[in-house]
């Protein structure tokens, strides 16, 4: 993981911050860390070997993130408080960089990060939903 502290970006993502939201599908595709103001919204690489918490994730979700993880297949995640709310899958010979997105909203706030997330994610790698291996 880099030493950088992450970018502060504004707390609300809505259509009157086009340029943050910018910033965040930028700072996502290119693996720099990034929050909002608060600390509940962030995204940060992944060192291959790195452990971390998982918040609510639980079922086949959670099974899958720690394969991945545990295989150090994780390169970057964006979390919702302490839940990984996307995920980056890389490093599998013959497959390209994929984004994970969980089907769980675990809350109101959770689900309207969840999203805007569909249109980062989707810009530069291809999307994965819950079944990819």
């Amino acid at each position: 993981m880099t030493s950088e502290r992450p970018a502060i970006l504004a707390t609300k993502f809505g259509r009157n911050h086009r340029e943050d939201m910018e910033k965040l599908g930028t700072y996502s595709n290119s693996g720099r860390a990034w929050r909002n103001s608060s600390d509940s919204f962030r995204g940060q690489p992944l060192a291959p070997g790195e452990r971390m918490a998982t918040g609510q994730m639980s079922g086949h979700e959670l099974e899958e993130f720690l394969t991945h993880m545990h295989a150090g297949r994780v390169e970057y995640v964006i979390r919702s408080y302490n839940t990984p709310i996307a995920y980056l899958v890389t490093n599998q010979p013959g497959h390209a960089s994929f984004w994970v997105i969980p089907d769980t909203g675990y809350s109101n706030t959770t689900r309207q990060q969840i999203g805007r997330l569909y249109v980062i994610t989707q810009r530069k790698h291809g999307y994965a939903g819950p079944d990819a291996t």
